[in-house]
């Protein structure tokens, strides 16, 4: 009879997740973003930045092979993940937001840390949700 992978112990596989995926990631959406934007070319930027985020920040092939290694990675990838931003610049925070909305409630829980910084508040968050919230009450007032 033969072996699958999926037919190994989760003990021996979770070794494997951790040798195969990008443990410790630090994903900086504030080293992305440049300074200074033409107000002609602001949108074209705006698609340049997603575009490099998104394939950036993608999830690691692995999680793509079937539900059950998804539901196994997931929680490897994203608890050994460290994000940090810089809500000083509007496009910076739109496109973090974007990204956190994108990988969902589950992954977000999951993120090792979520740093944000904010000049005027001096906002320290360890929370992604936290942080969501916080940005929509900041919004709403």
């Amino acid at each position: 009879m033969a072996t699958t992978f999926l037919s190994l112990p989760p003990e021996l596989r979770t070794e494997i997740y951790f040798l195969t995926l990008p443990i410790g990631q630090q994903i900086d959406f504030s080293s992305i973003a440049p300074r200074e934007i033409e107000l002609e070319t602001t949108f074209q930027w705006l698609q340049n930045f997603r575009s490099k985020v998104q394939h950036g920040l993608q999830q690691p092939p692995l999680t793509r092979v079937c539900r059950q290694i998804r539901d196994e990675t997931l929680p490897i990838f994203y608890g050994w993940t460290y994000v940090s931003t810089n809500f000083t610049h509007f496009w910076v925070q739109h496109v973090t937001l974007d990204w956190l909305a994108a990988i969902g409630m589950r992954n977000r829980r999951l993120l090792k840390s979520v740093v944000a910084r904010n000049l005027v508040e001096r906002l320290e968050c360890i929370d992604a949700q936290a942080l969501m919230e916080w940005y929509r009450w900041k919004g709403s007032r």
